[in-house]
């Protein structure tokens, strides 16, 4: 990946809000000033489809793909295909369902030199009419600077603004009009969305943007017709050649629902200024989705976990870019939405994947900070009057309309559905204790303690061992429900609350259960009668439950969820569950993908269609980590509570692992991506354990006991025995 802190005169996708294709023009690096360039296309006939150019909250819940009939709408927009070491982007617009396929890219150079192409390929019977617009606008104010326009002709307008003569030039359109809008008047801009939160780039419905208009044009019926744009914004970029376009080749339709979603993950990247620092520079810093106007820590986390499977300098990037909650202090907990580190998880998961110290040790400190700070809130850093269970600022566990966050809040609040969900009686903030939280807390401690390990920090060790022995002991102590066969929130005032979610079962990620209470959360989760498990994956609240509603999280299956439940099963060894959980979910997102091509943030009951938003990345991107662990050749999975030093060949015919658990004897699960439709023989500590045939990706998995402290070995072999 380029890093773009050394380069000046650059152009990027990054944006906090741009729903339709766009780059940024960046002339330095780290400063507030620059440019947006964003393209709107309408269809004028057959029919008259138009998009947004911001992303909204429109209908946010309720509608799913049928928000794209409506006309204002109707032309759907997606990320796709991305190489930024190359200096290229694109975007795909479909004003006609599938019909008709608009391809946006962008190649930029180093110099300042921006080069936009539109591939129209009108796969229809119907003629079409289109018309393209360009909108540019600085980003760090919401008017539009002192400027001058120098010329317009009908291949050429110059803009002078701010010390920059910007030149637009093309051959196959026509520029026929420039003038300065307000976006309250324009219908490509709703005014519903999201205000930012991005003091860098503020956004409201007043702002000011240069629209530069060209004469529409046809296109026929089955014509495919190619246009472009170039953009000088200096005179150095005016004798700037730009390489070729990047030769890409489309992934077939299961694996295009995966790649998408990591072209989806480099698009929702915003040039802000990151939580870590007093006096930052702007950077890139992630975001969930294009309409959100800030950096949320637990989405972050997230996405890095699936794109751990794609790019580790990307990871490594935005690791670097975590807040400091020592500087923050209490603004910590406010600003960066719920406050929860995953992105310990996604460190862990790229160092298993690696073995590579240094990223342990140039992350460790800072990610120590993270987890104290959750562990300990109100306080920021070590308590000894810490009773071992977690709580949360405003009782957020990322699960907005959870039963039980309603109930401590003390507030009447519904998401798009009549019966409101009941709350304390006193309506006032009660805090919660959650085993939700306080399992997450005790997994990222043990990942920590590993780390200190490995890094022979013997303090640390001791330190996160009493930490652990604390919440284990208090989940178990206080949160276990003899009765429900589930861990529970609880408060001062009304001690165990009976509305349990998801979460309840997050204790046995953590392992913290004994083996009746491992059987009964199964049980649970895996029960259709009163438990989390459908057709489509496990759902927040279990679907007969007084408490579910066809809410937002609540009654939806959320793939963030899945994740923490399917290393749970790992984690334990339950191999089969995990295969099932996993491929029920592959296949939801495959279904949804191939019929909108949509990246959708939530899967609701009873139809599992996607709904929310629909390029969202921020809690979706684990399906990289379902799909890499079942069918990327090379892919291992072992328990969290196991450090593992794994060896493979080539050709995938033979795996070599170590194993050691230091803390625990473990049962962990397995599982290894291999040579499709073959049989390997599995030895462990010498001894053959297993013949197991390998899937059509060339997946296999099994469960083994690791005693503590002591180094397993594994060996699988590609068998020379005949079927």
């Amino acid at each position: 990946m380029l890093s773009d802190q050394k380069l000046n005169h650059i152009w990027r996708p990054f944006s906090s809000h741009a729903y339709a294709a766009n780059a940024l023009y960046i002339p330095k690096f780290g400063d507030s000033k620059a440019y947006e360039l964003m393209v709107g296309l309408t269809q004028n006939y057959p029919v008259w489809a138009n998009h947004p150019l911001l992303d909204y909250w429109q209908g946010y819940h309720r509608f799913g793909a049928e928000r794209f009939e409506h006309e204002w709408q109707k032309m759907k927009v997606l990320g796709w295909e991305i190489r930024l070491d190359k200096n290229y982007w694109s975007f795909l617009y479909l004003p006609d369902g599938k019909a008709c396929r608009i391809f946006v890219r962008f190649l930029s150079g180093i110099k300042g030199r921006l080069k936009i192409n539109i591939l129209i390929d009108n796969d229809s019977d119907v003629q079409r009419e289109l018309e393209l617009r360009l909108f540019f606008s600085p980003i760090w104010t919401l008017a539009f600077p002192k400027h001058k326009i120098n010329n317009i002709t009908q291949s050429t307008v110059r803009l002078y603004q701010d010390d920059f003569d910007f030149e637009f030039k093309t051959k196959q359109l026509k520029f026929k009009n420039i003038e300065v809008i307000s976006s309250l008047n324009y219908i490509w801009f709703p005014n519903n969305i999201e205000l930012s939160s991005n003091p860098e780039n503020p956004i409201s419905k007043e702002k000011m943007r240069l629209m530069i208009e060209t004469k529409p044009f046809i296109i026929g019926p089955h014509e495919k017709k190619e246009l472009e744009i170039n953009v000088f914004p200096t005179k150095d970029a005016k004798n700037e050649k730009l390489g070729k376009w990047p030769k890409l080749v489309m992934p077939d339709s299961k694996n295009l629902a995966y790649e998408h979603l990591w072209w989806e993950i480099q698009h929702n990247q915003q040039y802000a200024k990151p939580k870590n620092q007093t006096r930052a520079m702007l950077t890139s810093i992630l975001i969930p989705a294009r309409q959100f106007g800030k950096y949320y820590l637990w989405d972050s986390g997230m996405t890095m976990l699936g794109a751990s499977e794609k790019d580790t300098t990307f990871v490594e990037d935005h690791l670097s870019k975590l807040p400091n909650p020592q500087l923050l202090g209490s603004d910590a907990y406010t600003v960066v939405g719920s406050f929860i580190p995953t992105p310990i998880f996604a460190w862990w998961e790229l160092y298993s994947k690696n073995r590579d110290k240094t990223l342990l040790q140039k992350y460790y400190d800072k990610l120590k900070q993270l987890s104290d700070a959750f562990y300990f809130w109100p306080e920021s850093m070590y308590s000894a009057e810490h009773d071992g269970l977690i709580s949360t600022p405003r009782n957020t566990n990322g699960m907005d309309d959870h039963p039980a966050i309603i109930w401590c809040e003390g507030q009447v609040w519904t998401w798009d559905y009549d019966k409101p969900l009941p709350t304390n009686p006193d309506r006032v903030r009660r805090i919660g204790k959650q085993p939700g939280m306080t399992a997450v807390a005790v997994r990222l401690a043990k990942i920590l303690r590993l780390a200190a390990y490995q890094l022979a920090k013997k303090d640390d060790i001791q330190y996160f061992s009493k930490l652990i022995q604390k919440s284990e002991n208090a989940l178990n102590e206080r949160c276990w429900n003899e009765k429900l066969g589930m861990y529970l929130w609880l408060t001062r005032d009304d001690g165990q609350l009976p509305m349990y979610g998801i979460d309840s079962c997050y204790p046995l990620m953590s392992n913290s259960v004994s083996q009746i209470q491992r059987s009964r959360i199964l049980e649970k989760l895996f029960s259709r009668d009163d438990g989390f498990w459908t057709k489509y994956g496990m759902t927040t609240i279990p679907p007969r439950s007084e408490y579910f509603r066809h809410g937002y999280w609540n009654g939806s299956i959320w793939m963030a969820a899945q994740w923490f439940i399917w290393k749970a099963l790992i984690n334990n060894g339950e191999m089969k569950f995990a295969n099932a959980l996993a491929d029920k979910l592959m296949h939801l997102w495959e279904r949804n993908h191939n019929k909108t091509l949509c990246c959708w943030e939530a899967f609701p009951l009873p139809d599992g269609e996607g709904k929310s938003n629909s390029r969202f990345t921020g809690l979706t991107s684990t399906m990289l980590s379902f799909s890499h662990a079942r069918r990327s050749p090379g892919r291992v999975q072992f328990s969290q509570d196991v450090l593992a030093k794994v060896n493979i060949d080539k050709k995938f015919t033979n795996l070599s692992a170590k194993l050691i658990s230091p803390f625990d004897k473990v049962k962990s699960g397995f599982s290894a991506v291999l040579k499709p439709n073959a049989l390997y023989e599995i030895f462990i500590d010498k001894n053959l354990k297993f013949k197991k045939h390998t899937d059509t990706y060339g997946y296999l998995d099994f469960a083994m006991t690791i005693p503590l402290n002591k180094i397993v070995t594994v060996y699988i072999t590609k068998s020379s025995q005949k079927d």
